[in-house]
């Protein structure tokens, strides 16, 4: 079922990421840490099906949005988790960008692939969202599997405000310097979620826009 919402993607081939993949612009997907290859032992990536609300603002009407998609009985998304995308993606960053791997900083060649299996686990577990892999379908077959009386999600995700970096948040506001980091972060979701889609979520209220904005400064 995941190729029909992810075509090409699913399954992945052994080698995702590829070495040479630029999820970041400035850099490859993989940096100098010695990489295993291989596919990973851990999960499929693009076996959970992923879907996003990104909020281009505050009072969007994103929170409204959230309630209705979760209306449908395959969807499952969490409300917003304080950008931890971005958290991950310094995770990744540390791990892949390790130039040493002898003496004081001596290891083996790590997994890209089991690493993105454990991150994608991460935001299941932060968003209370149960794996879909080993449950049995519901005898309907109109909604979610259940295992142990949790409720499953075909389709899993979150709704967020805010897709930039953290380590680097600008001081001023720089829409260019903004944008540019909103990218990056949505390039490392990409990767992390081969099997996803986004919504985008705008309001043309500007009045409104801007003392969301404001709020969010505060």
């Amino acid at each position: 079922m995941s190729s029909t919402w992810c075509p090409g993607r699913a399954p992945l081939p052994a080698s995702w990421p590829e070495k040479g993949n630029h999820f970041v612009r400035s850099q490859p997907a993989w940096g100098p840490t010695p990489r295993a290859t291989g596919p990973s032992s851990r999960c499929d990536l693009s076996e959970q099906r992923w879907l996003f609300v990104i909020s281009l603002g505050g009072r969007t009407g994103s929170t409204s949005l959230l309630g209705m998609l979760n209306a449908h009985p395959a969807i499952a998304l969490s409300g917003e988790n304080s950008n931890q995308l971005s958290d991950l993606l310094t995770l990744w960053n540390k791990a892949s960008m390790q130039t040493h791997a002898v003496g004081a900083y001596v290891r083996g060649a790590l997994s890209p692939n089991d690493l993105l299996c454990d991150l994608q686990r991460w935001v299941l577990d932060i968003n209370g969202v149960a794996e879909p892999s080993n449950g049995s379908a519901s005898p309907s077959g109109s909604g979610p599997a259940e295992r142990g009386g949790q409720r499953l999600a075909p389709i899993a995700g979150f709704k967020e405000v805010l897709w930039s970096l953290n380590s680097i948040l600008p001081k001023s506001d720089t829409f260019s310097v903004y944008k540019q980091q909103k990218t990056t972060v949505l390039d490392f979701a990409d990767m992390l979620f081969p099997c996803s889609r986004f919504i985008f979520n705008l309001r043309e209220n500007t009045t409104a826009l801007a003392a969301g904005k404001a709020r969010l400064r505060m």
